[in-house]
């Protein structure tokens, strides 16, 4: 929603920028009553402009408002978020995330999010990136990633397309969460049962 009243305050300051002053013509050939008319329109213009410009600041203090809005979600949210464009390259990650993979944020702009993901998995990721693309709906997987310091995590991905102003999809917005405690007290669960299961077997 913040997205989309940013969008409209940018189009608004837009549409009044493209904003013409009335047409000036050959001055000389102008009647009184013509130059008379005139004057009136470029004073009205000119009060038009003031207005304009009061309205462009209080746009400019709202957007203001609403960039440190979003600066405050993002990147001090307990999630890791990332956005990638669509070559799969990182370009904006928050604190969480930066956290996450043990490495600065600016370390991991430009890089790719599948030189983060197990080997195994990536043509996965490329395929689910694809279906976001292509659909309106997230998409989610599971897979095992990797830190910058080499220490593997078990993390579930949700995957879905952003759009620019135009409403084009560009680039895709990521949320990641490390479920490792989880994931590894599961493979617990499932080797004791099998033990179990073959001692039932044996006896």
């Amino acid at each position: 929603m913040d997205e989309e009243i940013y969008t409209r305050y940018e189009n608004i300051a837009e549409s009044k920028l493209r904003r013409k002053p009335p047409e000036i013509k050959d001055i000389e050939k102008l009647s009184y009553d013509e130059i008379a008319a005139l004057i009136h329109d470029l004073h009205v213009h000119q009060i038009e402009l003031e207005i304009q410009n009061e309205e462009l600041r209080s746009t400019q203090v709202e957007l203001e408002r609403l960039r440190e809005r979003y600066w405050n979600l993002y990147n001090l949210a307990p999630v890791a978020y990332m956005s990638i464009d669509e070559f799969g390259s990182i370009y904006e990650v928050n604190l969480a995330a930066s956290k996450l993979f043990a490495c600065p944020k600016k370390v991991l702009l430009n890089m790719p999010l599948t030189s983060f993901v197990d080997l195994l998995d990536r043509d996965l990721l490329s395929a689910i990136i694809e279906k976001a693309r292509k659909s309106n709906a997230d998409q989610t997987f599971e897979t095992k990633m990797r830190r910058a310091n080499g220490d593997e995590f078990y993390a579930y991905i949700e995957i879905n397309a952003s759009k620019d102003g135009h409403g084009e999809k560009n680039g895709f917005q990521i949320a990641i969460l490390d479920f490792t405690e989880r994931k590894e007290a599961e493979l617990a669960l499932l080797r004791l049962n099998q033990q179990l299961e073959q001692r039932r077997n044996s006896e």
